[in-house]
């Protein structure tokens, strides 16, 4: 696993989705996690998380961003995650996994 996200919502004590805290992984920093999550963010189905993560992330400048959305697989209630399949900017595609906390550390590829 190269970057794990993970939300805390103030949704019932403020009524209010926002980002907060960005702790990147080695490699990583705030604006690429960003990014990334974006690209993993669906605009279809309205979600209020994806809207928020996709609205943080337009406002970052990263015009040498070269990380492009190859394949989508939406939320899905049985396995409690979505996918995207991103082509990096190495020419090689990686997989985006967002979903509940219990199925991302299960499929997450952590090294020994």
């Amino acid at each position: 696993m190269d970057v794990l996200c993970s939300d805390k919502t103030g949704t019932l004590t403020r009524n209010v989705l926002e980002v907060g805290a960005v702790s990147a992984m080695p490699s990583f920093d705030r604006e690429r996690v960003l990014v990334l999550a974006a690209l993993a963010s669906s605009e279809a189905d309205q979600d209020p998380i994806d809207a928020t993560i996709r609205q943080v992330a337009a406002s970052i400048s990263r015009g040498s961003a070269k990380e492009r959305l190859v394949r989508w697989v939406p939320f899905d209630p049985a396995t409690k995650m979505s996918e995207a399949f991103v082509g990096g900017e190495d020419g090689k595609e990686f997989r985006i996994a967002k979903g509940a906390f219990q199925v991302i550390a299960e499929v997450a590829e952590v090294p020994a």
